[in-house]
This record gives C-alpha cells, sequence and structure tokens, in this order.
C-alpha cells in the first residue's frame, strides 16, 4: 500500500504521534520515545477516574440524559454507544450521494469516505454535540473518525483508491473551518474539538494543518440565511470562493498531499470548495473523509459511477 505503518498500524514517517500542527509548518520531528510513554499513560488514567468522579458529582445535581435514548445519567448509554459503534463500523464511498462532487457524465471529481449514514443514533450524537452544547461526546464522535481514517488511509487497500500506490508520505489533514455564526452560536469549533479529544487516537498520528479560512462576504451575508435550510443549488452559490489558504501557508502545502476532513455530507458544496482552495494553493487534494453522509436518491446518471476510479481535477502535484 502507499503509506508504510508502524506495528501498531500507524504511520512511521516521523511525526509525533500525538502532535496537532501548528498554523505555520509540518512539524518533523521524532515521537515521543519509550521511556515517555508510562508516566504519560498514568497520567492519563488518573485524569480519567477524576473527570468520571467530578461528572458523576455534578450528574447527582445536574442530571443528564441520553442523546440518543433519553436514558439518564449519561450523555450516551452504554446500550447507544454499542449499536453507534456497530452503525459506523464500516466506512463507506459516499462521493455519489453528492451532486458537487459529480461531473454531468456521472464521474466523482472527489473521493469521499463516510463513516457511515446521517441518521438514528449518528445523526442525533452529531446534533446532540454541535447544537445542544453536548461537548463531551467529542470523544465517541471522535473514535468514529479514527476509524474512518483507518480505513481510507491505512487499511490493505485503502478505502481510497486514490491513495493505491501513492508515495509512502503520510497525507495532511485539512478541516473545514467553522463558519463565524456557527462559533458564535456554539462557542467552539466543532471539528477542532475532534481533533482535540483524539489527539491520541489514530487522528492525532496524521499531521493536521488548519490551512482554510473563511471569506468575509460583508454585513448582509446573514441575510442567505442557514445553509442547512438551502436547495443543493443554493447551497453551491453560496459557497462558491468562500474558502482560501493564506500565502503563509501555501508553501506548507505545496505538493502535499491532502485529505479535507468535514462532519456532515449533503451536497457536497462545501468539501467541493475546500477542495478547489487546497488545489489553488498547490496541495494535491487526495480525497476527504466525513463523520456522516446523508444518502438520499442517487440520479440515473450517478448510478453507475465508478468511485474507485483516480479523479483528476484536484490532483495537483508539485511541478504542475
Amino acid at each position: 500500500m502507499g503509506i508504510n505503518q508502524s506495528p501498531r498500524g500507524q504511520p512511521s514517517d516521523g511525526q509525533p504521534p500525538g502532535g496537532q500542527l501548528s498554523d505555520g509548518q509540518l512539524s518533523d520531528a521524532p515521537g515521543i520515545g519509550r521511556h515517555r510513554a508510562r508516566p504519560g499513560a498514568r497520567w492519563h488514567r488518573c485524569y480519567g477516574f477524576a473527570a468520571l468522579a467530578v461528572g458523576q458529582f455534578f450528574g447527582l445535581i445536574f442530571p443528564v440524559c441520553c442523546a440518543v435514548c433519553a436514558a439518564t445519567d449519561a450523555l450516551l448509554c452504554a446500550a447507544c454507544a454499542g449499536r453507534l459503534r456497530r452503525r459506523t463500523a464500516l466506512p463507506f464511498p459516499a462521493a455519489r450521494f453528492a451532486a458537487a462532487l459529480c461531473g454531468a457524465n456521472g464521474t466523482v471529481n472527489l473521493p469521499v469516505l463516510a463513516g457511515g449514514r446521517y441518521e438514528q443514533e449518528l445523526a442525533r450524537v452529531i446534533l446532540a454535540f454541535k447544537d445542544h452544547g453536548a461537548v463531551p461526546l467529542a470523544g465517541e464522535l471522535s473514535r468514529v473518525l479514527d476509524r474512518t481514517l483507518e480505513s481510507a488511509v491505512l487499511a490493505d487497500p485503502p478505502g481510497l483508491p486514490v491513495l493505491i500506490g501513492a508515495p509512502a508520505q503520510a497525507p495532511v489533514l485539512v478541516p473545514v473551518p467553522c463558519s463565524p455564526a456557527g462559533f458564535r452560536r456554539r462557542g467552539f469549533d466543532p471539528l477542532a474539538e475532534l481533533f482535540r479529544a483524539g489527539r491520541r487516537g489514530v487522528a492525532g498520528s496524521f499531521p493536521v494543518v488548519p490551512a482554510l479560512r473563511r471569506v468575509r462576504r460583508g454585513p448582509w451575508g446573514w441575510l442567505r440565511g442557514p445553509q442547512k435550510a438551502m436547495s443543493g443549488a443554493a447551497r453551491r452559490a453560496k459557497t462558491a470562493g468562500s474558502l482560501r489558504v493564506p500565502k503563509r501557508l501555501r508553501r506548507v502545502l505545496a505538493g502535499k498531499p491532502c485529505l479535507i476532513v468535514d462532519d456532515v455530507l449533503t451536497t457536497g458544496a462545501t468539501v467541493a470548495e475546500a477542495a478547489r482552495a487546497l488545489a489553488g494553493a498547490g496541495a494535491a487534494v487526495r480525497g476527504a473523509v466525513v463523520l456522516a453522509a446523508v444518502v438520499g436518491p442517487v440520479p440515473r446518471h450517478r448510478l453507475g459511477c465508478d468511485e474507485q476510479a483516480t479523479p483528476r481535477k484536484y490532483m495537483r502535484t508539485e511541478g504542475e
């Protein structure tokens, strides 16, 4: 396969196992030595026990309920957590369900691997995490992202076919930034919280560069309303030209293989805009991974699309 793996199944490209990169540079420092692993794990267990005790104490004062079935004493009960893991055990190609990622003749412009269908347990957990203040659910969703990344990059063969036979270089993960209105409403960036919660998992073994920035649309942009209430054509019109890569980060991404990371795939307009901005900055966009994808009826011209083909629209490499 395209990426060398360590005995634990993570890329052995010299990246630190838990290092989320800063804005301005890619890190090539070696990983933490083995003699430092045990104290870190011990403190991590102590922190987990303390957090559990504090959570149970506050649960007595401020009762919580399951985001899926409304059972008491947990944001996600054991039964619902088990069903969520089963529903996200097999990530699947989802580009054919997104109109903005497919050409008129049914060809896939950008492959996407989704952790699961946006329905039932997965949809309710994502909604509780993003819109109802259930930030601790980031830990469970980060494990969904880990399984999707493992299937996309570390599996044999990789779930993203464009990585088959690619050079042995770990792809850079580029998250889609939260909109300013969404950040003001929630008080946090959902994808940033996911990467923070999963820094010890598979996602933490890849370089993460938050290279995309939102383009200001003037003081009247809010009149267009929320994107989730728009049609596919309206979404594409709203997202066109809405993302950019700062000049100081273009040399960092030039020629680097990149994977776009987003939470929910609907029409694919946001992912397509992110791919356009990254390709314009010189990055080689290999595909995208998302937590969930909205699965609906597929138009006839997309029924036979080959998601295992190698798209070239965003595949710019260094020297092109």
